[in-house]
Formats: C-alpha cells, structure tokens, sequence
C-alpha cells in the first residue's frame, strides 16, 4: 500500500544489536500489569479477538514466511484465496476434500466428539489431528469451537434448504447452503466486527452504497468501495501493512485468562488462558487436541447474546500498547520471548515503513497523532497504530485510530468488493433477514433487519448455550483455572 516510503530500521550498527534493542523495549514498554483493571475495553466482547483470528485464516496463509528470517515483502504469496469466501472452512468443496464431509449424507460435514464423547468437536483422525480446511484453526479452543459453529451452521442449514427447496439436487443444495453461509459470514464480518473497529465515517466512506435512480422501478444498487490507498492491477491481494502491522491490534486485545463456562467456575479466580504451562494442558485452552471435558465454550459469555447477563460478556483488552501477560512468553527455540518482540522484528525484516511516514501518507493532521519518541521502536507501524489509540479521548483504546482504521477499512472493503461472488456485488442490499432458512434457525420472534452480529450467527449454528452460572461455582476436582483476587 505504501511501497514507495522508506523501511523503518531500528536503532543499531548490526542486527544484533537491533534485535536487542527491540527485545528490550518490548519486555520494558510493553508488558500489562497483572490484573490491571484499566485495560478492559468495554465496547468489544472477548470472543471477537479470536472471530478476528478467524477472519484472518479465512484470507491469508503463507507457509514460505517466518518471523525467523528475512523475508522479501514483493514475492510473498498468498496461499489463501484473499476473499470471505470460508475456505478454510470449505476446503474445495466434497468432491476435492471428502476428507471434510460426511460420506452417508453428501454436502455435510463431519463433526466430531471431544474427550467425553458427548461434547462435539471437530473432526480429528486416530492422532488427534483436527480434519479441517486450515489447521491454524485448532490453535486454541476458542477458534477451534468458532470453526465448529461453522461446521455446524452450514449442515443446519443445508436440512432447512432440503426442506424449503426438495427440487433441487445434492450439488445444487449444497452450492445454495454455501453462498448463503458465506453471505452471512461476509455480512457479519462488515457490519458487526469492522464496524465496533473503525469510525462510522470510515466504515461508510470504505464501503458505500449507491441506489440510482430511485424514482425508477427498475433502479439499479451498487457498492462502491473507495479505495484510497488500497488498489491493485489485477486482483485483490494482502498488503503487509495490514498483514504485519494494522490487523494485529488482536493481539492486544487479548486477556490473560477466559472463563469458558460454569462447569469449570464461575469468576474471575477460574480464568483459562491461552496457553501457560507447556507440560500441563489441562490448565489452559491451546488447540491441537481432542476438546477436554467439560471444555464447551459458553458462547453468550464470549459474544452479546440474548442470553449473555452480567458480568458476561466478558470483554477484551484495550487496543493499546499493552500485551497482557500471557503473550510475554511465547516459546522460540529452548526459550521464549515476548510476542510484541516478534511483531517488531517482523515489521523491521519485512521493510515496513514507519508509522509517522504512513500517517503523513495519509494526511493525518499534526493534532490527530500520538507523541511519538523518535528513534526508538515507537516509529514501528504496528506499535504506533496502537499507540495512535490514544487520542481518541473517550474511545481511547476502543477502536483504531486513523492510520490503522484507514488500513483495515480499505482492505476489508476491497476484499468484499474484489470478489465477484460476494453479496456486495451480487445483491448488495442482501441481509440475512432475506433468507427464510437462516430465519428460522433463530430463535426470536423478530429477527434483527440490519443488526446481525456473530451472536446471531452463533444462535442459527446452535451452539449458544444460556447462562447458567451460579454464585457457587461448580468445578472440577483440583485446581484448573488461574488463581486470581476476584474484583467483584
């Protein structure tokens, strides 16, 4: 997007010294005190880090990069098709990856049990490994339980096209159930999760619609995506700054522990986080395994549903400079670093520009920007769109700043308007509130026209489970969760 501007570099006379200068920042400047309770952003729920992880496997995935060596930005390819189209879910569809799909009922997925053989999972072979369209989706519990929901919502709503539509084939049910999964994930994705992310005046200038002639019968909708900064010659593509930089704001969004359910414990003393003790996994919610007993994710403790109370949904982390503890020891070699280390390095081995460089590639006035150290690793894109947070007064740390809003705005415009199959192209006025099926897989009397969300996704896959949590958690024997002083 900005290849012309110079590449940062870090302070240094070698890459040694460069690295250790930003190891050293990254452990001094941007570490979250324990149990810091400033660090709550209360206008985006929890599970929305781990749906944007989720978003992110649906459109990128290059095995060639590595954070370990230099990279050369110009021939990085992309092996995800750059598109909301769920591949990662759909693989190539039943004929090219049967190894998804049920062979007893064409077009549906199989789904699989957990430890207890009575939560599902997803499907795995004899070694455990999860038969998925992108294994990065077994990472943790959290998005390997969002792939599921997928898995499950679309073999819903293949039964409620059989049944509104017996005409067709097994292929043409298929195909139908796909497009209208797609459309509802694609739809989702815009008007739910960018938008708690960016200003509304972002949101509407990145991606318009336009109705002409409205006086006509025959008036004609389009969306336009305004595409400033963002373009290609011939296809859509992932710059790296977005990949690198903007779009991992998630990773300050991240908590240091989750409650997953009442089962476990009801609290904040029976948090899970991601990962912590890599010999003992029961305290902790990575992936690559069968789902531990008891480990269903209680969604409307993760997503505002209809049945979420308070203190639920919990919410994320501020999008700040902050990383939460449990992303300061991320395991490298026969030691671990912190992951904002990592970022830096990246951002650096793969010629990014600064942040202050983009920001007056954009025209973003003086006033609108952080205080910015110069010569040190706060130049870094990554770091200053989450400083850049800073001065959004009362949504400081909330949504992204101008710099990294314009990022993210533009790409996820430009992917939807880039492919031709995508609602936006093809009926750009389509909400889920059109489709008779995903209706009646909600549970309301009045279905949302405008305001679908990941909660209503979650409800029409049928893995929302209501909130049952009781003053006296129930746990299982022993200690699971991390042991923290509740706060009330």
């Amino acid at each position: 997007m900005f290849g012309r501007l110079e590449p940062w570099i870090p302070a240094g006379a070698t890459d040694a010294e460069r690295e250790a200068t930003l190891l050293d920042f990254s452990r001094r400047h941007m570490v979250e005190a324990e149990d810091s309770l400033l660090s709550e952003n209360k206008s985006i729920a929890a599970g929305y880090t781990y749906f944007g992880q989720f978003v992110d496997h649906d459109i990128t995935f290059d095995p060639t990069s590595s954070v370990r060596r230099q990279n050369d930005p110009n021939k990085l390819r992309n092996f995800r098709t750059p598109r909301f189209d769920l591949d990662s879910v759909y693989g190539a569809g039943p004929e090219a990856s049967p190894f998804l799909y049920d062979a007893r009922d064409h077009g549906k997925f199989l789904i699989g049990k957990g430890e207890s053989d009575v939560e599902d999972d997803l499907p795995r072979n004899h070694q455990g490994i999860a038969l998925i369209g992108d294994p990065r989706n077994d990472e943790n519990l959290i998005v390997s339980q969002l792939q599921l929901a997928f898995l499950k919502l679309h073999n819903r709503a293949l039964d409620g096209v059989r049944r509104k539509h017996p005409e067709l084939d097994a292929g043409q049910a298929f195909r139908r159930t796909q497009q209208m999964v797609r459309w509802f994930y694609q739809y989702v994705v815009w008007n739910d999760f960018v938008r708690l992310l960016v200003h509304d005046t972002l949101h509407t200038d990145a991606l318009a619609t336009l109705i002409d002639d409205v006086s006509s019968s025959k008036n004609t909708t389009a969306r336009a995506a305004r595409r400033r900064f963002y373009r290609w010659k011939q296809a859509p593509y992932i710059p790296v700054e977005f990949s690198v930089a903007a779009y991992r704001f998630g990773h300050s969004m991240v908590r240091p522990g989750y409650q997953v359910n009442s089962t476990i414990g009801f609290g904040e003393e029976f948090e899970l986080p991601i990962f912590s003790d890599p010999n003992d996994r029961s305290s902790d919610l990575r992936g690559g395994r069968p789902l531990p007993a008891g480990f269903q994710m209680q969604w409307d403790w993760f997503f505002p549903m209809p049945g979420s109370g308070h203190p639920f949904p919990q919410n994320s982390r501020r999008i700040d400079t902050k990383l939460s503890p449990a992303m300061s020891h991320i395991p490298m070699g026969n030691d671990t670093v912190p992951l904002a280390f990592l970022n830096l390095r990246r951002a650096w081995r793969m010629d990014l520009p600064s942040g202050p460089a983009v920001a007056d590639a954009l025209g973003i006035p003086a006033a609108g920007r952080p205080v910015i150290e110069a010569g040190t690793p706060e130049e870094a894109l990554w770091f200053y769109i989450l400083k850049e947070t800073t001065t959004l007064g009362s949504m400081s740390g909330k949504m992204l700043g101008p710099v990294g809003g314009t990022i993210v705005a533009e790409v996820f415009a430009g992917l939807l308007d880039g492919d031709p199959l995508s609602f936006v192209n093809l009926d750009p006025l389509w909400t889920p509130a059109k489709e008779p099926v995903l209706v009646d897989l909600l549970r309301t009397a009045s279905p949302n026209q405008d305001d679908w969300s990941v909660g209503d996704l979650l409800v029409a896959a049928g893995v929302d489970t209501p909130t049952t949590a009781a003053p006296d958690p129930i746990v299982f024997p022993g200690t699971r969760g991390r042991r923290r002083t509740p706060t009330g």
